[in-house]
């Protein structure tokens, strides 16, 4: 880590999203294994819809990435990307609070009405939480509670 205020922040995915992947995913897919090794009929067809799953759920963590250097926050996810130069970010804000059952986490950059672009949310769960610190202060992100 440098100790350049400056420096560029290059964020992946933290190893514990891979953990939690592997539990939710790997488990079941391991149990179909053992009915699939042990000859149950209709274990082949679920086995593979796991495995299916944890190579969907491996690519979308790989595509977790935030990237700030002295001039530029970028966001990538499987699903899309943003891009936007600091000075056309008007706000920053850390959310947090429940949607329904789900507890939510997240960082919401708002650019400049003037650049046409909208609003975008950053999954900070992803996110190695020290390193996203370092995001915020850059960002001079503010938290606010939502319901």
């Amino acid at each position: 880590m440098s100790d350049d205020p400056d420096a560029t922040i290059d964020l992946q995915a933290q190893p514990k999203a891979y953990f939690v992947v592997g539990i939710v995913i790997g488990v079941p897919a391991l149990v179909m294994l053992i009915e699939f090794l042990r000859g149950v009929r209709g274990a082949g067809p679920l086995l593979l819809l796991f495995l299916g799953l944890a190579v969907l759920g491996v690519a979308w963590i790989r595509g977790f990435r935030l990237k700030l250097s002295s001039d530029r926050l970028e966001y990538r996810t499987l699903l899309g990307r943003h891009s936007v130069a600091l000075d056309e970010i008007e706000d920053s804000f850390e959310e947090f609070g429940r949607s329904g059952k789900h507890a939510q986490h997240r960082l919401v950059v708002v650019p400049r009405a003037s650049t046409g672009k909208r609003r975008f949310v950053i999954t900070v769960a992803a996110f190695e939480p020290t390193r996203m610190k370092r995001v915020y202060g850059r960002l001079g992100t503010r938290p606010v509670e939502f319901d």
